[in-house]
């Protein structure tokens, strides 16, 4: 059945059409408000204008569209629980949220899943529960944006959600992987044993803040240094090693993040620990990323890409969110 996903970034939006396990096509615009959240009423028409261009360049005659949104819109927590009834998880899930979420749940939509239950009650075994908070505001602010481009949104999860069902849950690994969606603004850190979700994580930090360093660095104007980045990126090797060294505050951050992650999975008595690193998002394509991760954390790392049919053999790993939101 032919469905559309559509990624809205903080740096841009990119629109994906699938039909069963065929990529029908894809596409990608700059984000004119460089920012996820439209605040005005300039901005949602703004925003509108170039999904409805998107469309139309496009010819996308659906109407009705999944939507991923940025990280950084939300947050996401896997919980453990002693085990509940269905009825006893509702009315308690509020007061457990309260725990996690670090602003008011009043301004939060606020969503769970059971990812996993004993078969067997002993009084001991516990039940993981998927948390996913998002702003209303944001949510409420798409939901016009899409209005008022003639669409119809029929669900909004968040990227790295999206992206962990075409590089993790359909591929069915029988071992333990992290995957790692770096966005523009924000990063996800999620952990799977199989197709189990055991950890999320997120990190406020995107491949812009590489763009903003090598542009202070180097004195150059924004769109040059996004040039750079994108031509060079991290690769010790061009440009005397300046662009490494520059956001080598930027990187040794990620890799410190995915290092404690990696560290909180093998001390919480599992006999697993993730053999791979997978990465996700625009991000995953600066030069030299996936070289300096795994030489720094000593874990193998690739970017992902989803198993679907194309009709050129031009990679996909762009528009991962997008095609996962697109199988919801």
């Amino acid at each position: 059945m032919a469905a559309v996903g559509l990624d809205i970034g903080g740096a841009f939006i990119k629109v994906a059409q699938t039909d069963g396990n065929k990529l029908v096509m894809s596409g990608i615009a700059n984000n004119p408000l460089g920012k996820l959240s439209p605040d005005t009423e300039n901005e949602i028409n703004q925003l509108a204008a170039a999904v409805k261009k998107m469309w139309l360049d496009k010819n996308i005659s659906i109407k009705k569209v999944r939507v991923c949104i940025s990280e950084s819109a939300a947050y996401s927590r896997v919980i453990s629980m002693p085990v509940l009834s269905v009825a006893e998880l509702s009315n308690a899930i509020k007061y457990e949220a309260e725990q996690y979420i670090p602003i008011s749940l009043e301004d939060v939509e606020l969503s769970y899943e059971v990812i996993f239950k004993p078969t067997k009650k002993t009084g001991e075994e516990k039940m993981t529960v998927l948390l996913v908070a998002a702003s209303k505001r944001t949510l409420n602010g798409i939901v016009e944006v899409l209005t008022k481009a003639a669409l119809e949104p029929e669900s909004i999860e968040t990227e790295l959600i999206a992206s962990a069902r075409v590089l993790v849950l359909e591929k069915n690994p029988t071992d333990v992987t992290m995957l790692v969606s770096i966005g523009a603004v924000s990063t996800g850190i999620a952990i799977f044993n199989q197709t189990n979700l055991l950890f999320t994580h997120r990190l406020d930090s995107g491949s812009a803040a590489m763009t903003r360093v090598i542009a202070s660095s180097l004195s150059l104007p924004m769109l040059q240094a996004e040039e750079y980045k994108r031509s060079y990126g991290v690769r010790p090797d061009v440009l005397e090693g300046k662009l490494n060294q520059a956001v080598m505050p930027i990187t040794t951050n990620l890799t410190n993040e995915i290092k404690k992650a990696y560290a909180f999975i093998t001390t919480s008595n599992l006999t697993d620990r993730p053999t791979r690193v997978v990465l996700a998002g625009g991000g995953a394509l600066v030069p030299g990323l996936v070289e300096l991760i795994s030489r720094s954390t000593g874990i193998e790392t690739t970017i992902g890409e989803a198993n679907i049919a194309k009709d050129n053999q031009v990679s996909n790993s762009l528009y991962v969110a997008a095609i996962g939101t697109s199988k919801r």
